[in-house]
């Protein structure tokens, strides 16, 4: 009886074919083929790699940007303070030139003679005058005078004290001792005023007279 062939016997190894998969390392299921999931979430980590470049890339830009802006508004603001320092310096100077001519003015009415002509000095002064109230005008420098009666402004001016009259109602301008000045719309110095107050009733007026002459028997 002829002996039966076992399998290993009957496979010959010259013959056995090696397929390799290109694809190898990519998941597969019991019948060899591609796993759907594992394909797709291999895809979303490519797309997410790609986002997560292409942000950095758009955040690097956006920070170079945002230093160079940066950048140009610190050299915006020297060139500023630069031509506004210039600006201060030149008007200054200005002002100082046009002082010159009055100031030499002021001079000549020293150098007067006391045995001169008391006219011819007066009329020195008043052309001094006019030409530092000429200066005042190209600065835009105005006077502040109160007319006696205006409502006190405590904007433009400065209550020196309070005085009872019934001349006027209260708060209102009695007297001016010393106008103010403004330069364009700010306040240079503010008029120095004496602003009315409402007289006190008869019975504390004569209160207070009675007290004033008490203490003027106990003295």
């Amino acid at each position: 009886m002829a002996k039966k062939k076992t399998e290993t016997d009957a496979i010959d190894p010259e013959s056995v074919e090696v397929i390799v998969d290109p694809d190898e390392g990519t998941s597969t299921d019991s019948d060899g083929e591609v796993d759907p999931a594992a394909e797709q979430e291999s895809s979303l980590a490519d797309v997410l790699r790609a986002e997560i470049e292409h942000l950095n890339k758009e955040l690097t830009e956006a920070n170079e940007s945002h230093l160079r802006a940066a950048a140009e508004i610190q050299n915006v603001r020297k060139r500023h303070q630069v031509e506004l320092d210039k600006a201060r310096k030149f008007a200054i100077d200005n002002f100082a030139k046009s002082l010159l001519e009055v100031m030499e003015s002021l001079d000549q009415a020293c150098e007067i003679d006391d045995d001169s002509d008391i006219g011819a000095m007066r009329e020195g002064v008043e052309l001094t005058r006019k030409q530092l109230l000429s200066v005042f005008e190209r600065a835009s420098i105005r006077k502040i005078v109160p007319n006696r009666g205006d409502a006190f402004d405590v904007n433009e001016q400065q209550a020196m004290t309070l005085v009872p009259t019934d001349e006027f109602p209260p708060n209102h301008v009695v007297e001016v001792f010393r106008p103010g000045y403004m330069i364009h719309d700010r306040l240079l110095r503010p008029a120095m005023v004496i602003v009315s107050a409402e007289l006190p009733e008869p019975d504390e007026a004569q209160e207070t007279a009675s007290t004033d002459s008490e203490a003027s028997e106990n003295a």
